[in-house]
């Protein structure tokens, strides 16, 4: 029935009655099939009524009430196909849009933008941009609680006869008559397709999404686990449906859109509910959202936007929308003509060519292979091996002596051109044609020519009739000789065991191993067969072992992919047998030979890591008088041969190597003896790129850093170019706090300058110097800084910037062995000279500045150390930024001072400032972010916050242990703190067995005397005490208060806490006792009456240290004020 005014008054009635109720944008359209029933569209703002809260999931709405006898049915789910709005009236609809909402989407809501306007756009926007197109919505039941859960191809069936309904009915644009077959035995489906002529794709999986997470929901739903396998990355499923969609879209635009934010991922909560606040991941990435489909066809858009939101547009003016509303726009101007011309297309039983492309061994043949299959004793078959063009025209003219066609015989009779004339005329009936390997473009289309008839293009048919199938490893001869394109990926790990155990049996007792296996060969079927045609063969190996030989070296690798097998399904262009390398060796014979640019970039990826390899690697070895545009080209050609794949983040675009691949260049190099050649380029490019350490160019070294590191581990020449890399690798990674690493690389470095000639190795020892430093072996950083200073005093001079920078290293490496002193005095020195010959705001200037600081704060003279923290920090911001690593030093520090004059609320704030900013710029683990989680650990303790202390010190504690080293400095002054808290807490057998580990490591690493090592044993003398081990207590104090006197002096900071400790080991008896406790009385002394006053006598010896340490520290207070 037509909706009226009166419709929508008894609905409003009927909804109201009884209850408030808030309807919003109510309206009422006809039904998509048209058959007389109505949609009515409604809001209703919250709270929602009873009968509305109540669940309305399934297939079947709630049967509310009944409308002028009519039943009228509520569904919140959307379920099936909804009209959003009315069209233009008395104007024709010239297209069906139809939105289809994704898994666990709502066919509404999935729409909606999320904020307080909730604009639906396809409701709320198009009815004014497209008036006269029926905008529609689909929905079905897919959630993830659902009990109706469907297989994929369940779903399509579904979607394609609610589909068919809606276009038989009179409002749709073309008038598809169907019968039960369709004519000429065509499905209604095809019919579906011949009027369909854009689809936007929004993240759409169809290479599989992330869903670990999606397994644990609905675990105990079988089908679900079903679903869930069929929409995962790798699905068998869904390769099958992108292969069979690709083979449909002649004649199609796509366009593909895909999410560039991160999208939270699914967790379950303690209840069982399920939430969007896991991990943020890419739930589709753009390989999976892409079909990979040429560019004439599929048209790929990024979109600022995580996977659900991608489709919420808030305004009409939305980047996104206005790309979709321009898009729409087009396809309406476009689809007219060009569906009439797919009609004609799908209707015509004429000349057909499909091509598959991909890396070689990939199972191109196979597939091929299979689908003919199919159409045995139906249609005649001829298989052309068309590798060569020698080849091709060999299997030609067998193709004209099977046929008996007239001068076949006759070595003066072009033949091949008859050939080609019997495909393409009346009596040759329906036939495949099968190119196998066609792998060369210049035989197909010479370069040479201006046109292209004179190739082996010409002599392949057209016209009416025919199937012609193409295999091939380069895209770019694959789109010139066939409308449809098809990119074959490797197998998943399903179906390549399947192969493995096909051919080798016995590998199904080891399944585990055989999967690993698989993974390391990339599921390649040439690779997979080759293993599976070894282990066969050899009755002693098995797939673990395989799988250990192939691990252990690159030379086993190479090795194990030469092994020849032969395959009675493939024919070899290498003879009776082939090995993978030797099949990827035709694709680089062939490109070494025709692309030269392209050569020199495979040879360049051979030297270094196989992925994450940006562009401006390749732009850095064009020559002067090269185009830039020659770049792009070259890089082109090798993703057009499967041999590299490409990813796009912006505008960078990042390429990667199968691995497989990068073996098989390396050693098709290695046997032309022009492997050390290319590393020697390689090396010549990579010393270019790569900058000095500094934090600014950190951004550059996390590009190249890998590159280097590969192309060191491949065994460069001794020269000079190889020891520069070493020494800016070793001066990136002591930046960035990988000690160990950088000891590792600058000593490489130094032992090859040894072999060059007047290599010049100064600033590798410098470096060097600094890195024994940061790995706190102070010892040898000095005995090697003292060799320096003498030499660059004697070569540059004493206030040369070279000589000033060993000097500042040598006063750290005196500080770090506790000779403070020793320290101030060279520091100050270096500060003058660098104000002097540098400037007062010089960056190397305010870094000897902060030195001496440092200097203060070990000496416990806070308010010199916090007037000059404060002044290099002032200057840092300004002249480094707020978030220069040694900016952040400056504000550590000054947070440490803070601490230490008691001003905890200060550091604690400063602290947590900075430790935050630490972990965005350094990274959690550099040791300067450790440091930081110490030092607000010690702040934490200081004021009592025991817990939080504890586990800030437990977790810094074994990051240190696994970053620096259980027996690093910094490592031994974390467990010293974590002893403290242990104590802090009452834990005093924690706290001791700590303290005794932590003293032995010190004593042995640093020194009996070192002042760490001291610290050390005066908290364990305190842990005693608090055991009520007074003697032992008393012992180690005493022995630690007569060091501190001699090492660091009587009025140290140090020495007077020792005092203060000794003093306090048992702090009761001397705390003005009253006579009745000690009344000397031997008739009443108890055992325990003796013991105490053994050692009140004991503490009465002591007790002028407190009032000594308050003297001392009023007159060190007072010298400072004066």
């Amino acid at each position: 029935m037509d909706a009226t005014i009166s419709d929508l008054q008894e609905l409003r009635r009927f909804l109201k009655d009884g209850e408030e109720l808030n309807l919003i944008d109510e309206t009422i359209v006809p039904s998509c099939s048209h058959d007389g029933t109505l949609t009515g569209l409604f809001g209703v703002q919250l709270p929602l009524p009873c009968f509305l809260a109540k669940k309305t999931g399934g297939s079947r709405p709630i049967i509310v009430f009944s409308l002028r006898g009519e039943d009228v049915q509520i569904d919140r789910n959307f379920f099936g196909f909804t009209q959003l709005y009315h069209t233009e009236k008395e104007q024709p609809i010239i297209a069906d849009i139809i939105a289809i909402t994704g898994f666990e989407g709502h066919a509404y809501d999935s729409w909606e933008g999320q904020s307080h306007l909730q604009r639906m756009w396809l409701r709320d926007f198009f009815p004014k941009h497209f008036p006269n197109c029926r905008t529609m919505t689909y929905g079905y039941d897919s959630g993830i609680k659902s009990n109706s859960i469907y297989k994929l191809v369940d779903y399509s069936r579904t979607f394609l006869r609610a589909l068919e309904k809606v276009r038989k009915s009179d409002m749709s644009l073309v008038q598809a008559k169907f019968d039960s077959t369709g004519d000429n035995g065509t499905s209604p489906s095809d019919y579906l397709l011949k009027s369909t002529y854009g689809i936007l794709f929004f993240g759409t999986p169809h290479r599989g999404m992330l869903v670990p997470s999606l397994l644990d929901v609905n675990s105990g739903h079988e089908q679900w686990k079903e679903f869930v396998e069929e929409i995962k990355i790798k699905s068998r499923t869904l390769e099958m449906q992108r292969v069979s969609f690709t083979n449909l879209c002649t004649g199609l635009k796509i366009y593909s859109f895909f999410e560039r934010d991160y999208t939270r991922q699914v967790v379950i909560r303690p209840d069982g509910s399920w939430s969007r606040e896991g991990e943020l991941a890419l739930s589709v990435k753009a390989g999976s959202a892409l079909l990979q489909l040429p560019d004439s066809i599929e048209e790929k858009i990024p979109v600022d936007g995580d996977h659900f939101n991608m489709v919420q547009f808030e305004t009409p003016h939305c980047t996104t929308y206005r790309e979709v509303r321009s898009i729409i726009e087009k396809i309406l101007l476009e689809a007219p003509e060009a569906i009439r011309s797919q009609q004609k297309l799908l209707s015509a039983t004429g000349h057909r060519r499909l091509a598959l492309w991909g890396l070689g061994g990939v199972g191109k043949t196979q597939d091929i292979l299979d689908y003919v299959y199919k159409f045995q004793g139906r249609v005649s078959v001829f298989w052309i091996h068309a590798a060569n063009a020698a080849r091709f025209k060999q299997d030609y003219r067998r193709i004209a002596v099977l046929l008996n066609l007239p001068g076949h015989d006759d070595p003066k009779t072009d033949i091949l051109p008859k050939v080609k004339a019997w495909f393409e005329s009346p009596t040759s009936g329906d036939w495949i044609l099968v190119l196998d390997n066609a792998d060369n473009l210049l035989d197909f289309y010479p370069h040479n020519l201006e046109g292209e008839d004179r190739g082996l293009a010409k002599l392949l048919p057209h016209g009416s009739k025919g199937t012609m199938l193409v295999t091939t490893r380069d895209r770019s001869l694959a789109e010139k000789l066939a409308e449809n394109v098809i990119l074959k990926h490797e197998m998943n790990v399903e179906e390549a065991m399947q192969l493995f155990k096909d051919r080798c049996p016995k590998v199904g007792e080891e399944e585990e191993a055989a999967s690993l296996l698989l993974k390391e060969l990339h599921c390649l079927p040439l690779a997979v067969v080759q293993a599976a045609a070894y282990i066969r063969q050899s009755n002693l190996l098995s797939a673990s072992g395989y799988l250990q030989q192939f691990k252990a070296t690159k030379k086993n690798q190479i090795s194990l992919l030469s092994k020849p097998f032969s395959d009675l399904r493939r024919e070899s262009s290498l003879g009776g047998t082939e090995t993978i390398l030797a099949t990827l060796a035709i694709t680089l014979e062939q490109i070494q030979k025709q692309w030269p640019l392209a050569w020199s970039f495979l040879e360049t990826m051979a030297c270094i890591d196989r992925q994450g390899i940006p562009q401006g690697l390749f732009c850095e070895k064009l020559s002067d008088d090269t185009d830039a545009n020659a770049a792009g080209e070259a890089l082109s050609r090798l993703i057009d041969f499967a041999l590299i794949t490409e990813t796009i983040v912006g505008e960078d675009r990042w390429f990667e190597m199968p691995a497989i691949v990068h073996v098989s260049i390396q050693d098709y190099l290695s046997i032309r003896k022009s492997l050390q050649t290319a590393m020697n380029k390689t090396g010549s490019t990579l010393l270019k790129l790569l900058p000095k350490g500094e934090h600014a160019n950190w951004s550059v070294w996390k590009i190249y850093l890998p590159h280097a590191l590969a192309w060191v581990n491949n065994g460069p020449m001794l020269s000079e170019v190889t020891a520069r890399v070493y020494f800016l690798m070793s001066s990136y990674l002591n930046s960035i706090g990988r000690y160990n690493d950088a000891q590792t690389k600058i000593e490489a470095s130094l032992e090859m300058q040894k072999s060059i000639p007047d290599a010049d190795n100064g600033n590798g020892l410098d470096l060097l110097a600094l890195i024994y430093g940061n790995q706190g072996r102070w010892s040898e950083a000095e005995e090697l800084g003292v060799k320096l200073l003498e030499t660059r005093k004697r070569v540059l001079g004493p206030e040369h910037p070279d000589t000033l920078e060993i000097m500042k290293h040598l006063a750290s490496a005196y500080r770090g062995q506790g000779r403070v002193e020793e320290a101030e005095e060279l520091g100050l020195t270096v500060l003058e000279k660098r104000k002097r010959v540098l400037g007062p705001e010089h960056p190397d200037t305010l870094s000897s500045m902060s030195n001496l600081a440092y200097t203060y704060r070990k000496q416990e003279r806070w308010e010199e150390a916090e007037e000059l923290e404060e002044t290099v920090l002032e200057k840092r911001k300004r002249v480094l930024g707020p978030e220069h690593p040694d900016t952040l030093s400056s504000m550590s520090n000054l947070a440490y001072t803070y601490m230490g004059q008691g001003q905890l609320e200060e550091a604690e704030k400063l602290g947590l400032t900075v430790l935050e900013t630490s972990k965005m710029v350094l990274g959690t683990e550099h040791p300067h972010t450790l440091t930081r989680i110490n030092n607000l650990a010690s702040t934490y303790r200081k004021q009592g916050r025991w817990e939080e202390a504890e586990e800030l010190g437990v977790t810094v504690l074994e990051t240190s242990k696994r970053v620096l080293g259980a027996e690093h400095p910094h490592t031994l002054k974390i467990m010293k703190n974590l002893a403290s808290t242990y104590g802090g807490q009452g834990r005093l057998e924690e706290a001791e067995e700590l303290g005794v580990t932590v003293l032995e490591m010190s004593k042995r690493i640093l020194g009996a005397e070192h002042p760490h090592t001291l610290e050390v044993m005066k908290n364990l003398a305190s842990t005693y005490g608090g055991q009520g081990r007074l003697e032992e207590a008393e012992e180690l104090g005493v022995t630690v208060l007569e060091m501190s006197k001699r090492i660091l002096g009587a009025e140290h900071p140090h020495t007077l806490e020792v005092m203060k400790n000794l003093a306090s080991i048992r702090p009761n008896p001397i705390a003005n006792p009253s006579p009745h406790e000690y009344t000397g009385d031997d008739n009443h002394d108890s055992e325990e009456d003796r013991q105490r006053e053994g050692t009140r006598d004991k503490l009465k010896k002591h007790k002028w240290v407190v009032f000594m340490k308050y003297l001392v520290s009023a007159r060190r207070n007072s010298t400072k004020k004066n």
